[in-house]
Parts: C-alpha cells; sequence; structure tokens
C-alpha cells in the first residue's frame, strides 16, 4: 500500500486516496535543495532580491535562468525522497519479518530502483548547469557598473507599467482566458505551456510574465501533472487596461472610417446659387 500511495503521489497529488491507509506525510523544506544552492551562494534569501530580477537585461534573463533550473531540481529532488520513502518502509516491514507471508514475484523494489537511479542522474545534470549559471551571474553582476548617485525628487513620479512584447500580451490574454496549464513531463522534464484551441505559447514568454508579477502559478499541484496559470492582481489591473486601450483604440478608428464615408452636408448653400436669385437694387424699383 506504501507503493501505491508514492505512485499516487508523483502521479497526481491533487487525487484523494482510494484505499484505507495513512498517506504519506508532506514533503519537507529540504526538497529544495536547488533554491538552497542559489540562496546560499549568491547571499539572498529569494530570487527577487538578485540584481536585475525582473527586467530584460542580460542580467535579469540569467536570473530567470537560475530560477528556473532550481525549481526544476527542487522538484526532482521531492519525486526522489517520495520514492525514497517507499523504499525505505519496504526494506522496513522486510527487515521485521511482516512480508513472510507475501510472494513477491516482480522483485522487492520492482521499478522503483531504476527510477531513482534516472532521477539521480537528472538531478545530477541540474546541479551542474546551476554551479555553472551561478559562476556566469557572478561574473556578469560584477562587470555592471556602479549606480549612479542622483538627488532625490521633489516629488514622487507615476510609475511607468513595464513594457510588454506582443507575445506577452497575447499570452496575458489567454492567460485571463483560463485553462492555460505549465506541464512538465519525460526523462529529462521538459516544461511546456498547454493552451485550448493548441495555442502556442512560449514556456519563456510566461517566466517572464510571472518575473513581471503579472501571472502566477498555481502550485497546489505538481508540474507532472499540471499548474494552472493565473493573473495576479497587478496582471488583472493590467490586461484592464490593455483592452480598455484597445477598446478605445477600435472606437477612434470606427469614428474615423464613418466619417470619412459620409455625403457632403446637404445644409450647407452655394454663394453662387444666392446671388443669382436675389434681385438687384435697381431691378427691385
Amino acid at each position: 500500500m506504501e507503493k501505491v500511495e508514492a505512485l499516487r503521489v508523483v502521479l497526481d497529488p491533487s487525487t484523494p486516496p482510494t484505499v484505507s491507509y495513512t498517506p504519506l506525510p508532506v514533503l519537507p523544506e529540504h526538497t529544495q535543495v536547488g533554491t538552497r544552492i542559489v540562496h546560499q551562494e549568491l547571499g539572498v534569501d529569494r530570487f527577487r532580491s538578485l540584481a536585475g530580477a525582473g527586467t530584460d537585461t542580460p542580467l535579469g534573463l540569467l536570473v530567470q535562468q537560475l530560477r528556473s533550473n532550481a525549481v526544476r531540481m527542487d522538484e526532482v529532488q521531492a519525486r526522489l525522497v517520495v520514492l525514497a520513502k517507499s523504499i525505505q518502509s519496504d526494506l522496513q516491514r522486510i527487515a521485521d519479518g511482516r512480508d513472510v507471508d507475501r510472494p513477491d514475484t516482480n522483485g522487492v523494489l520492482g521499478s522503483t530502483a531504476m527510477s531513482i537511479d534516472l532521477l539521480i542522474a537528472r538531478r545530477f545534470e541540474l546541479h551542474k548547469s546551476l554551479t555553472g549559471l551561478i559562476s556566469t551571474y557572478r561574473a556578469l553582476a560584477a562587470s555592471q557598473p556602479p549606480p549612479t548617485q542622483t538627488a532625490p525628487a521633489l516629488a514622487p513620479q507615476p510609475q511607468q507599467p513595464v513594457k510588454l512584447t506582443d507575445a506577452q500580451v497575447t499570452a496575458l490574454g489567454h492567460i485571463a482566458g483560463g485553462r492555460v496549464r505549465m506541464v512538465e513531463g519525460g526523462i529529462r522534464s521538459i516544461r511546456r505551456i498547454s493552451a485550448p484551441g493548441n495555442v502556442r505559447i512560449s514556456t519563456a514568454t510566461v517566466d517572464s510574465l510571472i518575473d513581471k508579477r503579472l501571472v502566477e502559478r498555481d502550485r497546489s499541484t505538481s508540474l507532472f501533472v499540471g499548474q494552472d496559470l493565473h493573473l495576479t492582481a497587478e496582471g488583472r489591473e493590467r490586461y484592464t487596461a490593455l483592452t480598455a486601450s484597445q477598446r478605445a483604440s477600435a472606437a477612434r478608428t470606427r469614428s474615423a472610417k464613418t466619417a470619412g464615408s459620409q455625403p457632403p452636408n446637404s445644409s450647407a448653400v452655394d454663394p453662387a446659387l444666392v446671388a443669382a436669385a436675389t434681385p438687384s437694387a435697381g431691378k427691385g424699383r
């Protein structure tokens, strides 16, 4: 039963248990090995504290790669913890002699051992890539010029909204419509975006919207199952402003077309016609 629960948690942790047994406990924080490595090596407590985070600069794009790589490593570690706990309970049952009446024709560990080997290999690849990205970030951050000292502003200036590319605006509209998910699958844990109507949205575009705090993922499920994408409060405000601007632009276009298609004003009187119809002063006498 423990192996069944472990498999259920890995495949779809959102489904309720279907048999009477005690579910596995919530995974501890030590599964966030990738995130912890970045925080310790760069001396921050969150990715947003890194220099360049949330910008379209080379340093900002490198922060996106750091976070993406760290999150993937965390999720691989979480799967490893689940499988390791399953094996631990199986071996403990053997050590306690509680399996003497259970013939096991498929092996004690079954395919779990192979799954663990593949996940460990994947974790090693991610760790190697993550350490390389950290070294690159340090070198790039050190080469940035120091911030210039500016005089304090007399009055607070209104904050300009972050600029969005056409791809980001399109993705924002699809996410606002709902049923857009981020999914990760395969041995190499490749992420992709699933949207209705087979709409193609790149993961880089979604990551950029997440960095701009316009979109967030529903982390109540794993990426293996799929995480729904939603607009944040700031994202909903930005999307409302964009749609209002588009409607106003469309209304101006329709108004201009209507004005250009109307015939000349029939109420206007030709001065030459007025002069011809008016009798002269001499004739009137």
